[in-house]
């Protein structure tokens, strides 16, 4: 009996004490969390929003997406049982758009070597991509010491790998899981 009188004045004290008005500090909280818009909001609010095409500008994300694009042609090379080509150097660390161009230039390479060996005797590409597959002029001279393109120039060729070299990459990927029984054979994240 003496435990439910217990539990019954501890109920009523922690009832009593979560519906007590809230102290002055928790008032003046409330008080600015309710004042909109914030004070930095007119600044904040005149910023236009980025585009995508802005993002994908970025000397940052074009120099990684090159980079990218490269090392997993490489390793979709190898899932075929080739040796890469070794890797143009040259470009600064700290030069974001030489190295996308460096990046570019290197995956460029990869892809033609990667696209005869998909598309050769063992044909593990689709003979649709195989034969529907043109490179730009600037794939083929990309072992040459070509002038940066423009920024606008380098968005455009990652894009373009996106949409020409998956064709090769994929199936090349599989090959080479199956083949080194490692399904993360191309992870590259």
């Amino acid at each position: 009996m003496l435990m439910r009188l217990l539990a019954l004045v501890c109920f009523v004290v922690l009832t009593l004490s979560a519906c007590s008005p809230p102290s002055n500090t928790t008032k003046q909280e409330a008080q600015k969390a309710e004042k909109w818009p914030p004070a930095d909001y007119d600044r904040f609010a005149a910023r236009p929003p980025m585009s995508v095409g802005a993002e994908l500008q970025d000397p940052w994300t074009l120099a990684i997406d090159a980079e990218r694009w490269s090392y997993r042609m490489g390793l979709a090379i190898e899932g075929l049982g080739g040796v890469p080509p070794a890797e143009l150097e040259g470009a600064k660390p700290d030069d974001l758009l030489a190295r996308a161009h460096l990046g570019q230039r290197n995956a460029a390479i990869r892809l033609l070597i990667l696209q005869k060996t998909a598309c050769g005797p063992s044909m593990v590409a689709r003979a649709g991509d195989c034969s529907a597959f043109s490179a730009p002029q600037w794939v083929a001279e990309a072992a040459s010491n070509a002038a940066r393109p423009s920024n606008d120039e380098l968005m455009q060729r990652n894009i373009w790998f996106n949409q020409y070299a998956e064709p090769f990459i994929l199936p090349a990927c599989a090959a080479g899981a199956k083949r080194m029984n490692d399904p993360n054979f191309c992870n590259v994240e």
